[in-house]
């Protein structure tokens, strides 16, 4: 596909899966911005792409005030986004009878609150 001149956003996009899509974007022609919560992380992945078209945003799409920095930082550069991939999760593997209510928390608020405030 062709993404010339458009703007991508994917949550969670330092490593793994979200990386290797924002990669991807960038070979299609998109400008991208990719959202963690290391900024080791972020600057590891930002040196790995080295493009010009990579932008990155220590973003925590599991509290309100994590993706209203993103929100901040795509509203800044006066671009419009043309995708949003909510990318972002996390997972605690444990049998569900050692599951703390901290796990619980942690996954709900990424992997669904973020997801809902996030789009």
């Amino acid at each position: 596909m062709d993404f010339i001149n458009k703007d991508v956003a994917i949550t969670g996009g330092s490593t793994g899966i979200g990386f290797a899509t924002a990669k991807a974007f960038i070979d299609a022609g998109a400008s991208v911005w990719i959202t963690g919560r290391s900024a080791e992380n972020l600057h590891k992945a930002a040196a790995q792409s080295n493009s010009p078209k990579l932008k990155t945003v220590v973003s925590d799409t599991s509290n309100l005030a994590g993706i209203a920095v993103l929100e901040e930082a795509i509203t800044d550069s006066s671009r419009k986004l043309d995708v949003l991939l909510l990318n972002a999760g996390v997972a605690v593997f444990a049998p569900i009878e050692q599951a703390t209510e901290a796990d619980f928390d942690a996954q709900f608020n990424t992997n669904v609150k973020g997801y809902f405030f996030t789009l």
